[in-house]
């Protein structure tokens, strides 16, 4: 569903509001899926998929912030609207994590600091502008600290290589949207 990706892209615009300074230099990756390349060294890793491309989310020292979203699971039920028409609306429940790669060094700011920023940046509602997409929700949920095990989930097969002074964080977020069914269905860009 299209309505996701919109979603994503709005989070990512209004936190390009919030570090808007000089020494934060942003990269936003957006959607990200994770990628197997198989072989003698098998490696996983979070990438963007494009029709005749790959753009792998990469931890860049270009950047003093580099981002990625990916989706964890979706789920969808009826919406009981009274009338009886209860299988025309659905609400979508899309479970999300966004994973921040930082250079505290360079940004001037702790970890703590930096989760809060982007945890409270990150909008609740949202308008999407697609039809048949009645209201989109963000609900933030969790902020993970632990950059090996983030590091070891996004990056399988690969040594660990976040220098000191570094650090990655995970924000975990559910967006919720409610639609029609029969509009999206036939929508071919939703």
């Amino acid at each position: 569903m299209n309505a996701v990706f919109k979603s994503v892209s709005l989070i990512d615009a209004e936190i390009l509001n919030v570090f808007n300074q000089p020494t934060h230099v942003l990269r936003q990756y957006g959607l990200a899926k994770n990628v197997v390349e198989t072989g003698e060294t098998p490696k996983e890793y979070p990438a963007i998929l494009t029709l005749d491309n790959q753009i792998q989310a990469a931890i860049d020292d270009n950047y003093t912030i580099c981002t990625w979203h990916k989706i964890n699971s979706q789920r969808a039920v009826p919406v009981e609207d009274g009338f009886g028409d209860a299988d025309s609306d659905k609400e979508m429940d899309t479970s999300m994590s966004m994973v921040i790669w930082a250079n505290l060094e360079r940004l001037g700011v702790n970890e703590s600091q930096l989760g809060s920023l982007f945890f409270y940046s990150i909008p609740n509602i949202l308008n999407v502008g697609i039809n048949g997409v009645y209201f989109t929700e963000v609900d933030t949920s969790n902020v993970e600290y632990d950059s090996q095990t983030i590091f070891s989930r996004e990056f399988k097969g690969i040594d660990y290589n976040i220098s000191i002074g570094s650090t990655l964080i995970q924000i975990d977020y559910t967006i919720t949207m409610q639609f029609s069914k029969s509009c999206v269905a036939q929508c071919t860009t939703c």
